[in-house]
C-alpha cells in the first residue's frame, strides 16, 4: 500500500493525472484506504491492518516513525489548515 502511495506521489509531482487517479482507486479498492498523493508521508510509517478504513486529508503531513491504527480519519472540516503529525 505504501509503495502504491509513493509511486502516486511521484506521479503527482510530475503532473500525470490519469495514472495518479488509477493508483488512488487501486489503493481504495484493495486496501480500503483513502491516502491521496498530495499528502506527504515520512519514512517508516506503519498502517495497522494494512490501512483498513484510514482516511487522510489531502494536505496532511505525516512525519517519520509513526503508527496509524485502523478506522482513523486524519483531517476534518472544522479547523483551518491541514493536520501535521
Amino acid at each position: 500500500m505504501i509503495y502504491i502511495y509513493r509511486l502516486a506521489h511521484f506521479l503527482y509531482r510530475f503532473h500525470v493525472p490519469f495514472l495518479l487517479w488509477f493508483l488512488k482507486v487501486i489503493n481504495r479498492i484493495i486496501f480500503s484506504v483513502s491516502l491521496p498523493a498530495s499528502a506527504r508521508v515520512g519514512r517508516n510509517v506503519t498502517f495497522g491492518y494494512q490501512g483498513l478504513e484510514i482516511v487522510v486529508h489531502r494536505q496532511a503531513v505525516l512525519g517519520s516513525n509513526i503508527v496509524i491504527s485502523p478506522n482513523v480519519a486524519i483531517g476534518g472540516r472544522g479547523c483551518p489548515g491541514a493536520p501535521v503529525i
